[in-house]
């Protein structure tokens, strides 16, 4: 990621945490697509998949006053899907 796009991440985020919700919508598009491929490798089902991810946006959304501002935020939402789909396989067995 360049300086100039953490920078932008970095605002994106500052603005949510400072309530502003419509600014969450852009984090949702940039890292949809990675995170619906990395939810269909762990889940193998795309339906399953699906409310994987939007359940981790929301995890992370009401997660996002514990962010620490200046990281990526990448990485720390995709260690949220992951978690959740581990809690759905979990709840499958």
């Amino acid at each position: 990621m360049t300086d100039r796009a953490r920078g932008l991440e970095t605002e994106l985020i500052r603005k949510c945490q400072a309530g502003a919700r419509e600014f969450y919508e852009p984090l949702v598009h940039a890292y949809e697509p990675e995170a619906y491929r990395v939810a269909v490798g762990i889940l193998g089902d795309a339906d399953a998949a699906h409310d994987a991810v939007q359940e981790a946006f929301i995890k992370a959304y009401r997660a996002l006053d514990r962010f620490e501002l200046g990281r990526s935020f990448r990485p720390w939402f995709l260690q949220i899907l992951r978690n959740q789909c581990r809690d759905m396989l979990r709840r499958r067995k």
